[in-house]
Parts: structure tokens; C-alpha cells; sequence
């Protein structure tokens, strides 16, 4: 391609929108990966917030009993409060077990 035959002015308008999408394209790369590593922190070293991301319907939760790999949580959802207890296995926290309390 012969760029002596480009207008000045159209190859530097180019070359500027070719840099903001390229800066564009990096921050949201980096944005996601980093969204990415908040959401694997929350799931694996923090399982208050894991609780609220296992099910995203809950509203507010109370920790009830703490223990190395089990947690148990009063839970209040559009149902009603509920017992959730939630298990370490395999370095990340999951829902073992969920009981709709009776008022």
C-alpha cells in the first residue's frame, strides 16, 4: 500500500480511532479477567459472599454456626427464612442442604 497517496489528515484520524479501540479492547479484557478472579475469590475464599452468588435471590443472611468446612445460614428469600448449609468440598464452597423454616 502506498501511504504517500493517503491524506495526511484521514491517515491520522485512522491511526487515532485504531488506538482507542485497541486501548478499549485491552480494558475490557482486563476488566473481565479481573471480574473473574473477584468472582473465584468470592466462591472459593470468602463464603458469605458465595452464598449470594449460589443463589441470588436471598435478601439477607445470618451466620448461625462456623466451622472449618461447613457454615450454616438463616437466610431470608422471597419464601421465607430458610436453614442453608453450606460445604467446603474440593477447595469451593457449595449448597448442601436448604430447609424452608415454619413460622
Amino acid at each position: 500500500m502506498d501511504f504517500s497517496s493517503i491524506p495526511r489528515p484521514h491517515f491520522v484520524k485512522a491511526t487515532v480511532w485504531t488506538l482507542i479501540l485497541c486501548i478499549a479492547i485491552v480494558s475490557l479484557a482486563a476488566a473481565l479477567a479481573r471480574a473473574t478472579l473477584n468472582l473465584n475469590a468470592a466462591l472459593i475464599d470468602k463464603p458469605d459472599l458465595a452464598l449470594y452468588v449460589l443463589d441470588p435471590t436471598i435478601t439477607h443472611a445470618e451466620l448461625l454456626r462456623e466451622r472449618l468446612t461447613q457454615r450454616d445460614y438463616l437466610v431470608t428469600s422471597p419464601k421465607g427464612h430458610e436453614l442453608i448449609k453450606i460445604r467446603k468440598e474440593d477447595g469451593l464452597w457449595a449448597m448442601t442442604d436448604r430447609e424452608l423454616l415454619h413460622e
